[in-house]
């Protein structure tokens, strides 16, 4: 659901509804029977549009990537994340659009060869951790559940990385698990999350020697 579209509907709704007031102020004598089914209908209209932005405002503001922070967190992030295989996964696309094919967001496995603090693009007063890296291998997920098929030929939506570090759909490991990068910095996420990722791929799915020693570093 737009949340947008759903605002201005409420709005003419409220219109709608100061009118009808306008009516019943200007009037000597109404019809009362259809002045309150009318009053009704719209309050029903209203409650309806209402529950709709209830739910569909945190799961917007969670899609959404969170890739800005104070230019202390970044900095520490930056340099967490350094020579340091991660995931780019974004869960939330496919929980957000469930029509869409299980392919939507496929999990890149990313080295980190370099890791700058810039300034946020949309907040001057914040910091986003820009990447450079070496790409893994992307692998199909399925409902949080990470296949051992290599996407190495899959179509070119699929291999898309965010230049940018994102707090909820980057994932390090953490005890041989996959964590969002919220952990780095001790925080949780701010909103409900979605499925996640059940776990990086083995040495055998990524055959790098790098990549090896990285898994049993990190067991």
């Amino acid at each position: 659901m737009n949340v947008t579209k759903n605002i201005h509907k409420l709005k003419r709704l409220f219109h709608k509804l100061k009118m009808e007031f306008y009516k019943l102020a200007g009037l000597k004598y109404i019809n009362l029977p259809i002045f309150v089914l009318n009053f009704l209908l719209l309050m029903k209209k209203i409650q309806t549009l209402l529950a709709c932005l209830l739910f569909a405002l945190p799961l917007s503001l969670w899609a959404d990537p969170h890739d800005c922070m104070s230019k202390e967190e970044a900095e520490t992030l930056a340099k967490k994340i350094l020579n340091q295989y991660i995931i780019d996964y974004c869960d939330c696309c496919d929980s957000a659009n469930p029509d869409a094919h299980v392919l939507t967001s496929s999990a890149k496995l990313l080295y980190i060869i370099e890791a700058t603090v810039e300034k946020c693009s949309y907040d001057d007063t914040r910091f986003s951790v820009k990447i450079r890296y070496n790409f893994g291998g992307a692998f199909e997920v399925e409902k949080g559940s990470l296949k051992g098929k290599n996407l190495a030929k899959a179509p070119s939506e699929l291999m898309h990385v965010w230049n940018n570090v994102s707090l909820n759909y980057h994932f390090y490991l953490n005890n041989g698990k996959p964590a969002r990068l919220y952990g780095l910095l001790n925080q949780q996420p701010t909103y409900g999350t979605c499925e996640g990722l059940d776990r990086f791929p083995t040495a055998k799915e990524c055959k790098d020697k790098n990549y090896k020693a990285f898994l049993s570093k990190n067991k």
